[in-house]
């Protein structure tokens, strides 16, 4: 190791290089990758074939359905940054500028979390993150140069290293110059009209290379005699599209302690408490912050990266204050913990209000994640996007929409498989439940309902009424719902997921809303049976089914519908005369 590259490595503590969020592949690891492999995360289902683990076999759909299938999950990767470094003369020359190489290499190793940082002469790894070090002083049209290192890499970045002689040569005297590439000579002045043909000569090469960099959406970084340690201190860092090496926040590795938010006061020229807020999660890495009751005002999402824990007062409120994505994001993984998972992480309690102007809470990455007793505002977009993970533990959850204008948005939007879902309640939000892939979700005693927004324009439905569905399956398989309520809606349940069970559900329409023409069961697509069930006709236009019929009844109990309406599977209920009631007999 070099002493420029132990250099990198020191500067490096404290940096996370950021990856592109896009599918990676590499070595055995800790990220998920883009293929099929053997982590925890549920990926899809396929038909069984001889040789496939035994351990994969789904044994529940075998005993109901006789069918043989498993169960395919996504690999888990250590993604490759690839460093393809410059090896013509002129990077020599001075030798500072392969000083220059060496360090940026030690700052991506030391900065890529769970990541395989290599020197490489070509391409290897497909979906690697590659970077491309050089002085670009080279002939070849840069457009080539990218072309080949840019295909099949999930992100690609340039960095140009130039030294104070290549970008600001000083003027005076007569001087003989020497390619390094070819050792042609030529005597040159260095007058005032030389530099400005030097520089304007310089900037249409920066701009070719440029113009090359984004053909292939690549990152292009630009230094000259400035490519040090003290790069890091400018205000942008490196932080440029889709690749970002940013400098932590003090404290953002942790303390090693639990905290309160009342330890992070305001600080001079802060203008609501986002800063406070992110600076207390920082420090509780692997640990616990409290949030104390009060309104905090939110302008930039909260991030949680390090395995902090949330729990809030249950009059604690974090209330967007400005448009954004998010309120709060939580990436859930155990990367850099020493531990291949953290089983205990939570958020619990408190109200997240996207006011608006947000969605509420997007939670990626879990393993055995627990979301409690916690109320989601005015979603924007989302009051929950759960995406990717698995074994969500998510019980009494509350969710409204309390303001106008935000119809077409999903309660709790589920990208994600394996867990559970109990005693939430959804009210006005277009969509209650949205699953959109995931296998095995569990969702019991949940209710959703909606109707206390009045119409958007007169004589038409309630706004968040409007094209409702109360409990939607998009996506995913092996999903039951037990003892679910869809209470007013324009569709109940919209099945389209695969092998779906709807045990002791209900539906009911709430005449005083004035929402007709309504679908209990709407099925495009899937197995799916219904037991146990009891639905209400409440408006005249009020249809139990409509579908592809690949679907099972039993039991079920109806109640206001009349001889011409279809009620499948429904049981025959006989009121019993006196003369065959013993009681009766006994009291005459």
């Amino acid at each position: 190791m070099t002493e420029a590259e132990q250099n990198g490595r020191e500067d490096g503590r404290g940096l996370r290089f950021l990856l592109p969020r896009l599918a990676l592949r590499g070595g055995a690891g800790s990220r998920l990758g883009s293929r099929a492999g053997e982590s925890l995360e549920f990926q899809d289902y396929r038909d069984y074939t001889p040789g496939d683990d035994l351990r994969n076999l789904d044994w529940n759909i075998l005993a109901r359905t006789e069918r043989e299938v498993v169960k395919v999950r996504r690999e888990e990767v250590a993604p490759v940054i690839e460093i393809f470094r410059d090896r013509s003369a002129s990077m020599d020359v001075p030798p500072a500028k392969t000083d220059c190489a060496d360090w940026l290499f030690g700052l991506v190793s030391e900065s890529a979390e769970d990541c395989r940082v290599v020197y490489r002469e070509r391409p290897v790894t497909p979906r690697a993150v590659r970077l491309f070090v050089s002085d670009t002083l080279v002939d070849e049209d840069p457009s080539l140069v990218l072309g080949r290192l840019a295909q099949g890499a999930a992100a690609l970045a340039v960095v140009r290293i130039l030294s104070k002689e290549e970008t600001d040569p000083e003027p005076g005297g007569a001087f003989e110059l020497a390619d390094a590439e070819t050792d042609e000579r030529r005597e040159i002045t260095f007058d005032d009209d030389t530099l400005a043909r030097h520089r304007a000569a310089l900037e249409a090469h920066t701009a070719r290379w440029s113009e090359a960099a984004r053909r292939f959406n690549a990152v292009h970084f630009c230094f000259g005699r400035w490519l040090c340690a003290g790069t890091l201190q400018k205000p942008h860092g490196f932080e440029i599209a889709s690749i970002q090496l940013v400098r932590l926040p003090p404290g953002a590795l942790g303390d090693g302690r639990d905290h309160s938010l009342d330890e992070f006061p305001a600080e001079a020229g802060e203008p609501d408490d986002t800063a406070r807020l992110q600076r207390a999660v920082n420090a509780s890495c692997d640990g616990t912050l409290t949030i104390p009751r009060g309104v905090y005002r939110v302008s930039a999402p909260i991030r949680v990266t390090n395995r902090c824990s949330l729990q809030l007062n249950k009059s604690a409120v974090l209330k967007a204050v400005a448009p954004m994505r998010y309120v709060l994001e939580v990436d859930a993984r155990s990367f850099g913990s020493g531990v291949s998972h953290d089983y205990n992480k939570f958020v619990r309690g408190g109200v997240i209000d996207g006011n608006g102007l947000a969605s509420c809470m997007r939670l990626t990455g879990f393993a055995h994640f627990t979301l409690a007793d916690t109320t989601f505002l005015n979603g924007k977009t989302y009051g929950l996007r759960v995406d990717g993970g698995y074994e969500l533990i998510a019980n009494n959850l509350y969710f409204k929409c309390l303001m106008p204008g935000l119809a077409g948005n999903s309660a709790i939007y589920v990208n994600g498989g394996d867990s559970h879902y109990t005693d939430c309640v959804v009210v006005d939000y277009t969509y209650g439940i949205h699953q959109v892939a995931g296998g095995s979700n569990r969702y019991t005693r949940c209710h959703v309902w909606g109707g206390p927004l009045p119409p958007a324009k007169p004589g038409e439905d309630r706004e968040m009424l409007k094209d409702s569905v109360n409990f939607k399956l998009a996506g995913g398989g092996s999903t039951i719902l037990r003892d679910c309520y869809a209470d007013t809606g324009k569709t109940g349940y919209e099945i389209a997921a695969w092998d779906t069970r709807l045990l002791g559900c209900s539906y009911f329409n709430n005449s005083g809303f004035k929402l007709d023409d309504v679908t209990i069961i709407r099925h495009p697509r899937g197995r799916l049976l219904v037991s146990e069930c009891g639905f209400c006709k409440n408006m005249p236009k009020t249809r139990v089914y409509e579908g592809c019929g690949e679907v099972e009844w039993c039991n079920m109990s109806y109640s206001g519908f009349g001889p011409q309406d279809d009620c499948p599977g429904a049981l025959k209920f006989r009121r019993k005369s006196a003369v065959e009631q013993p009681a009766l007999k006994l009291a005459d």
